[in-house]
């Protein structure tokens, strides 16, 4: 029989923190076999949190005393699932458990999976965790952190990160694709952080104009400017004591560079208009959509302000990356809708999910979920937006539909509806594709690319 091969990464809800190797499985040399810690996430109040390493040959799990890990949950079978180490992964077989082995909803009776794969064993779940090694890095054992929530592998590297900074009040580059997260991180850190007392102030540099940022940082006195009628406190003074979070710091204006720069090194601020320096006791996060290094070398970022900022970086991984994050991503996002029961799609309304490529990350996700809650899963819109220019389809009756097949009547109105919903969207922000594109819940490119699709 030939073995199926499953990609995963890891799922599941842990405490504590645990060792990854570096290198992946599929770096390890032809003779050897591949190994793993078997992690018990979810099970009855004396299986969950033990571990047990798989470095060679096989384990078998189940209720009877003759297994190598012994669970006591009833929905157990005697002998219910054999792992076996595998050149390509952990080869996993059900032995005829009466309440199946699962791999995201799907049952599996032989299978190779990847070292990171999550695997329910009846009302249970087990985690295919890397050996720790001598090249190992930490990992957290979490499935969220503040408001971020996934438990694949590259998130928790990220929550390891985020925990070690817990003491910490260094400055920290957040950087990541649209709609990942930045923004919840920040926050983690402040919530996790020596100023969680204190208070978290936001600028987004990428919905500010830029004759406005100044200010918003900075503040301004009375007659500082056309318009100035008073007093405005700043950013930097508003979150005395807390943490200023600068969001897309790679829009912030190259003029603008030195004077934040000022700041930082000498923890004084000056407003517009002023001629007195305040003395300011904050923290500064900042979060970028690109690449700083990449900025500093096409001379668009300030090298200097750069390293900064950059004391220590974090990178968010885009969701295209922890595909199997979906499930708890989703069922979160469900239990927050108004009026939504919480209860999950259907898998294959989930497999269609996590087929897409999300160029929006996770606030795509969000809008997606929102509108399959209104409209229901046969509204799913899987293929991506062309950016060719497309000259506007002349709209079709209801009464129209019948005459054409259920494919092409439904294609069709999922464009009425799309250009409808684009149409109320620019109009409700008067043609701010970046306001649009945020309150949506979608990235700008992926924004204009639709725009274009339905020629508005």
């Amino acid at each position: 029989m030939r073995d199926e091969e499953i990609p995963g990464t890891t799922t599941g809800r842990m405490a504590g923190t645990v060792t990854v190797e570096t290198a992946s499985f599929q770096k390890v040399a032809e003779n050897r076999t591949v190994g793993c810690l078997i992690y018990v996430s979810e099970a009855g109040p004396g299986d969950t949190g033990h571990s047990f390493p798989l470095t060679e040959g096989e384990m078998t799990i189940g209720r009877d005393d003759t297994c190598d890990i012994v669970l006591n949950d009833d929905s157990i079978s005697r002998r219910h699932v054999k792992l076996s180490t595998h050149k390509k992964g952990i080869l996993v077989e059900d032995l005829g458990s009466k309440n199946g082995t699962t791999y995201l909803g799907k049952e599996i009776k032989r299978a190779i999976m990847r070292v990171g794969s999550r695997l329910g064993i009846g009302n249970c779940y087990i985690e295919l965790l890397p050996l720790p090694g001598p090249d190992s890095v930490p990992i957290s054992v979490k499935s969220s952190y503040g408001g971020l929530f996934g438990a694949s592998l590259p998130m928790r590297r990220l929550y390891a990160l985020l925990e070690a900074l817990e003491g910490s009040d260094v400055p920290v580059l957040i950087e990541g694709e649209t709609g990942t997260g930045k923004e919840l991180a920040a926050r983690a850190l402040h919530d996790h952080g020596l100023r969680r007392d204190k208070p978290f102030m936001v600028i987004d540099c990428g919905a500010i104009p830029e004759k406005l940022i100044e200010s918003e940082l900075f503040g301004y006195r009375k007659g500082a400017f056309t318009g100035a009628a008073a007093d405005h406190v700043g950013a930097f003074e508003a979150a005395s004591g807390g943490t200023v979070f600068i969001d897309e710091i790679d829009d912030l204006p190259l003029e603008l560079q030195p004077k934040l720069l000022r700041v930082l090194e000498t923890r004084q601020i000056k407003r517009l208009g002023d001629s007195v320096f305040t003395p300011i006791d904050i923290r500064v996060i900042v979060a970028s959509k690109r690449s700083l290094a990449e900025e500093v070398a096409q001379g668009r970022f300030r090298e200097d302000l750069y390293y900064r900022i950059a004391v220590i970086r974090l990178e968010m991984p885009p969701l295209r990356q922890r595909i199997e994050d979906i499930p708890l991503l989703v069922k979160h996002i469900l239990e927050q809708l108004p009026g939504a029961d919480g209860d999950m799609l259907s898998p294959e309304s989930l497999e269609l999910l996590m087929r897409h490529d999300w160029p929006g990350n996770v606030r795509e996700l969000r809008n997606k979920v929102q509108m399959l809650s209104v409209l229901g899963t046969e509204h799913f819109q899987d293929a991506p937006a062309t950016t060719s220019q497309a000259s506007p389809e002349p709209r079709m009756s209801p009464r129209d539909l019948p005459s054409i097949n259920y494919r092409q009547a439904r294609e069709q109105v999922l464009r009425e509806f799309d250009r409808a919903y684009l149409e109320e969207l620019m109009k409700r922000f008067q043609g701010n594709q970046s306001h649009a594109a945020k309150a949506a819940g979608i990235s700008r490119r992926y924004l204009r690319d639709m725009l274009k699709k339905h020629g508005l």
